[in-house]
């Protein structure tokens, strides 16, 4: 008896960390101080809400934001279709359907939405990817709007198939979507600057599709246990990761510091391990780099790619991520097996892994930025990521506005925080993950949506095949594609913006 009374304290325990931890989480949510509170119902959820008098927005208990929405609205029960990928199933067709933790709470903040504003929200799952099952998946969105069908109102696909699709002219424009309100922070806060083209925003992503957007970052990991055995701290003055990181410090150079010296050896200890060379996409944002530049919507070739700085960049990346000091083989297993003191691969979803496996004492950080005057870290979403888009044709755009807003807010509330525990199931074990959850949080609003990256088809990914060679120079690959790049951006700007 004694056994399970202990068990049962050790996870009452564990509990009470996790919720000290998401506090991490949510911390861009805190109500203005000053601010009233008083009680009024939410038609999504039961909680209390505290008001702020001073900026009229609206708090539940745990210090989430509301939304601007009406508390209730009557679509008399009608459909809401979503023409969803298989491989992201973003939206759960059933109950029937509900098998583990997060997809219980993704179900759950879907109905809330449906009675919230008494609609039926409806996936119908498809096929998507690269190539001939993208073009399979956009085969859907034009019969629909040539037959002037109004068949789906809002699409979730493969990121690169979305591109494709806006190319098209098969998508609206959000804008055009009155209820749905980008400066919340349940939208990325790089997604309109980076996304933009001209007055129009074409596709989104955040906590709509809160688990994709989670499990597709591109992020890094650090070894805890190896960067105490090895005293990594004494090579940036005695800071752990995590103070180096709110620092600004965490760049490049220390970052080739630490992983440089330690190498591999009979012992097998590495500096880095990595086994996709996808993943060096996002160090082309990292260091504050995109190939297309928006700015206030219009869209020209980013002239930092013809910058020293970017020829540096690539050199010290090159450097980071060949040499005897990484395990880049294509079954790199190096981090997980807890030899190597940074890892990195195409998307989150690895951590999963690392946590089955428990072998290796971990944490989620951003990339590296250039130096420390880079005022923001940067990341990407993996290739295999979603986004979200409208079709051209859909008969009730502000329908479909306000529907995608109180599924985002939602989700942001009741699905969010579950995805990021799903992920890192054991990281809330110790008041020393609640740093992670910090690092989380740095990473999560890191993130860039650079329109060339979206557009990827026509664009193709010259920094990840000059990065995996290191006898390629980068003012060659500027000079071999920037005419054609230059054509291609004043197409798309012309077409679309």
């Amino acid at each position: 008896m004694k056994k399970y009374t202990l068990k049962i304290i050790s996870l009452a325990l564990a509990l009470l960390m996790l919720l000290l931890g998401l506090i991490a989480c949510k911390k861009n949510d805190k109500v203005p101080d000053g601010g009233e509170s008083q009680t009024t119902d939410d038609a999504t959820s039961t909680d209390d809400v505290s008001e702020s008098q001073s900026e009229g927005e609206r708090y539940d208990e745990n210090g989430y934001l509301m939304d601007d929405l009406p508390e209730t609205y009557d679509y008399k029960g009608i459909d809401f279709d979503i023409l969803q990928w298989k491989q992201g199933e973003e939206f759960i067709l059933s109950e029937g359907s509900i098998s583990d933790t997060v997809n219980r709470a993704k179900y759950h903040s879907q109905k809330a939405v449906e009675q919230r504003f008494n609609i039926r929200i409806k996936p119908h799952i498809e096929m998507d990817g690269w190539g001939v099952t993208g073009d399979n998946f956009l085969k859907l969105v034009e019969a629909s709007i040539m037959g002037n069908l109004s068949t789906y109102d809002m699409v979730a696909s493969y990121s690169a198939t979305v591109g494709r699709g806006v190319n098209q002219g098969y998508y609206m424009n959000l804008y055009g979507l009155e209820s749905l309100d980008f400066e919340k922070p349940w939208w990325p806060k790089n997604l309109v600057k980076s996304a933009e083209i001209g007055e129009n925003l074409y596709y989104c992503a955040g906590d709509i599709n809160a688990e994709s957007q989670i499990k597709y970052l591109e992020a890094m990991y650090v070894n805890l246990d190896m960067y105490e055995e090895h005293r990594i701290a004494d090579i940036v003055g005695g800071r752990d990761i995590y103070t180096l990181v709110k620092d600004g410090d965490w760049t490049i150079e220390n970052l080739q510091k630490m992983a440089l010296g330690t190498t591999g050896n009979a012992d097998d200890i590495y500096g880095f391990s990595w086994s996709d060379g996808v993943m060096s996409d996002a160090f082309m944002y990292a260091g504050g780099f995109s190939l297309i530049k928006t700015t206030n919507g219009t869209l020209t070739l980013n002239t930092d790619l013809q910058s020293a700085r970017m020829v540096t960049w690539l050199e010290q990346c090159q450097v980071l991520l060949s040499g005897d000091h990484v395990d880049s083989k294509e079954t790199a297993t190096a981090f997980a097996d807890g030899k190597a003191l940074f890892g990195g691969d195409d998307e989150l979803t690895v951590a999963q892994q690392y946590i089955k496996d428990g072998r290796v004492n971990f944490s989620v950080i951003p990339l590296p930025k250039y130096d420390s005057d880079q005022t923001d870290y940067y990341t990407c979403m993996a290739i295999f990521s979603c986004l979200i888009a409208v079709p051209s044709d859909v008969i009730d755009p502000q329908m479909v506005g306000m529907i995608m807003e109180g599924i985002a807010s939602s989700n942001h509330r009741n699905v969010k925080d579950i995805v990021y525990y799903d992920v890192f199931q054991s990281r809330y074990a110790s008041a020393e993950d609640a740093e992670g959850a910090d690092m989380f949080d740095i990473l999560y609003q890191s993130v860039t949506f650079d329109v060339g990256r979206v557009f990827c088809n026509q664009f193709g990914f010259p920094f990840r095949q000059a990065c995996l060679d290191s006898s390629v120079g980068w003012s060659s690959v500027y000079e071999q594609n920037y005419e054609s790049w230059g054509t291609k951006i004043t197409e798309i700007y012309s077409r679309l913006g």
